[in-house]
């Protein structure tokens, strides 16, 4: 039992043996995301420095958020095309430079125009280094390899607002160089340790000779996709996992206001930071422990977790009135906090759960069926269509929130959650299927 225990809780095991440029890719992961002030910032930089209003910060986020969906779509395919590192390289690099004019420009229009740029060409960024590391790991390692860069993202992350929020207030240039001098570290990170990824004509030949997902194709983008539907059908499942994963940052804050008022920002601010705790401690755990469950499974879990996790708010209001939490004395204010917030608290952690599983195994579902010769623009086209749910979930949501309260919609959200979890298992079953037949007929075409 005891070495059960020592080994569920050793990263140094699940991570061990991995690519040298796997581990170079990690660390350049959370310099650059601790150094990713300007995206921490901007809605605040927007408002409180170029004193826009709402609409016009509406206006501008939107075409931030255009650039940073046309720009995936250009880097996958200059990555198919060129190759990983010259895209990744030069994409980062502009990006880089884009930034270290802003901190002269003071509270310049103008700095708004750079950022949407700098957004565009960070995008391209996303696809490339997901098509880099699913070309240096091997499929059975791919779990290990994807949780260790979102291990990464979490210590960047962990750090980066910290110092974001003193450089903010007295050190405004300093948020645009800063992200400018980590980026220009972690790029250069990537220019000396980690060679061209792109699959050579060798790899390409031998691979369509594997009766995989990932041998490589003939043809057009689109024609190519229509040729993987469990990947689209893949795609579809997660733009709704991704719809009910939006919650967390929209529907949340709007029923703490409705809770606390006043104290909701900060209360929404101590859940957030435990969120990323929970991430850093669990993430090698739950790893380890669903390392050999098929990506679509871990999956339909993330999802389940999703269900209860969010589905728990459903009493979230009866909680608050429960006269144990607003009864306290005065003095015993964190015991107040934590049972004012206890059923966030629980929440967060289940939902988290689920996060961890997601981001880790939807990376290594793609990866396992993306074909070799279209890595770069399958990551972006899918990734896409996922976040699309992400992206329009807070939308729809307002818009339903004004016909039912938080009750009754954290039920619809769960009814989502639980579709959504019987969608990934159908796909599974359905994918075990047709891998058995793919099994059969290149057997039979070998004799």
């Amino acid at each position: 039992m005891l070495k059960f225990i020592n080994k569920l809780f050793s990263p140094v095991a699940q991570y061990g043996g991995l690519p040298k440029s796997v581990y170079i890719l990690f660390i350049a992961r959370i310099i650059n995301r601790m150094g990713g002030f300007v995206h921490m910032f901007l809605t605040l930089f927007l408002s409180s420095k170029l004193g826009m209003n709402e609409a016009e910060i509406g206006f501008y986020m939107l075409l931030l958020g255009i650039g940073g969906m046309c720009g995936p779509m250009v880097g996958g395919w200059l990555a198919d095309h060129l190759g990983r590192k010259k895209v990744y390289i030069a994409a980062q690099g502009l990006a880089a430079l884009l930034l270290i004019p802003c901190g002269f420009m003071g509270t310049s229009i103008y700095i708004v125009w750079v950022l949407i740029a700098f957004n565009f060409l960070g995008s391209m960024v996303r696809p490339v280094s997901s098509a880099m590391l699913t070309d240096l790991t091997p499929p059975e390692r791919r779990k290990d390899a994807f949780s260790l860069l979102y291990l990464g993202i979490n210590f960047g992350v962990a750090i980066g607002p910290m110092l974001a929020g003193f450089l903010f207030k007295d050190y405004l240039q300093w948020i645009f160089w800063g992200d400018a001098l980590t980026t220009l570290i972690a790029l250069a990170l990537i220019t000396y340790y980690i060679p061209e990824t792109k699959p050579t004509e060798d790899a390409l030949k031998a691979s369509k000779a594997q009766g995989t997902g990932e041998r490589a194709e003939e043809g057009s983008f689109m024609e190519v996709l229509i040729k993987r539907p469990l990947l689209l059908a893949f795609a579809g499942i997660g733009f709704f996992g991704a719809f009910v994963y939006a919650q967390h940052s929209f529907t949340i804050p709007l029923q703490l206001e409705s809770l606390f008022r006043d104290e909701a920002a900060t209360s929404f601010g101590y859940l957030m930071s435990f969120n990323a705790i929970v991430v850093l401690l669990f993430t090698s755990i739950v790893m380890r422990i669903t390392r050999h469950i098929k990506p679509i499974y871990n999956m339909l879990i993330a999802y389940l977790f999703y269900l209860f996790g969010f589905g728990i708010l459903t009493f979230a209001d009866q909680y608050s009135q429960l006269s144990i939490v607003n009864n306290l004395d005065s003095s015993s204010e964190i015991l107040q906090h934590v049972l004012q917030l206890g059923l966030f608290y629980i929440s967060f952690f289940i939902w988290t759960m689920g996060e961890i599983l997601a981001t880790t195994n939807s990376g290594v579902y793609i990866a396992n069926h993306s074909p070799i010769s279209h890595r770069g623009r399958f990551n972006a086209i899918i990734n896409i269509i996922m976040g699309a749910g992400f992206t329009i979930g807070p939308a729809i949501t307002g818009l339903v929130l004004m016909s039912i309260d938080f009750t009754q919609f954290w039920l619809i959200i769960g009814a989502i959650s639980g579709v959504t979890a019987f969608l990934a298992y159908l796909l599974g079953r359905y994918e075990e299927s047709e891998k058995t037949t793919t099994e059969l007929q290149y057997e039979s075409s070998s004799k």
